[in-house]
């Protein structure tokens, strides 16, 4: 039933993705840090981000690489300039990029629409996985966030959640 709810929820456009179920976003994190990361590698996270993760990296022996934000959430530009000063600087290239992109923790910001393409291959072209940490899709709000506070058109329901999400634009398998 749950790879049912997520093929009609996100609609991945890989054929090669399933589901793993996790005790909650922080398991979920230590999972695909087993899964794609070793010591000594590095991951690209938003500039501000999960405290927890920032702590389950560093545990794992996982360097940070931070990449700067706006208020449409991380920037594609700023992902290529610090893929390019790791290059530069001679380090490896980073193995993953770890984003939350709706409800970012800690700053509350929902990802633009036209960056999650972007970004995704800024990823594909330099053999990242993407580690999204989507805890917070099922609760976006809908445009109409003006609206009384007993207006229940303001509440987005599965049919009024944001069209994206990197799971939805994978073509490869990366996320």
């Amino acid at each position: 039933w749950i790879e049912d709810h997520v093929r009609a929820v996100h609609k991945p456009r890989s054929l090669d993705w399933s589901v793993a179920m996790a005790a909650g976003s922080m398991s979920s994190v230590d999972l695909a840090i087993g899964m794609f990361l070793d010591p000594g590698d590095s991951v690209l996270v938003e500039e501000f981000t999960f405290l927890a993760a920032i702590d389950a990296f560093r545990a794992a022996g996982v360097r940070l690489v931070p990449v700067r934000g706006d208020k449409d959430g991380l920037m594609p530009s700023e992902l290529q300039a610090a893929l390019r000063a790791e290059l530069e600087a001679g380090r490896p290239r980073p193995r993953a990029l770890y984003v939350i992109p709706v409800g970012q923790n800690p700053l509350g910001t929902r990802l633009a629409d036209a960056r999650y393409d972007e970004i995704y291959d800024v990823c594909r072209q330099n053999g990242m996985s993407i580690i999204e940490d989507d805890a917070y899709f099922y609760q976006q709000h809908n445009a109409n966030d003006n609206g009384d506070d007993g207006d229940l058109s303001a509440v987005a329901g599965l049919q009024g959640l944001g069209p994206r999400s990197f799971l939805s634009v994978d073509s490869e398998g990366l996320v």
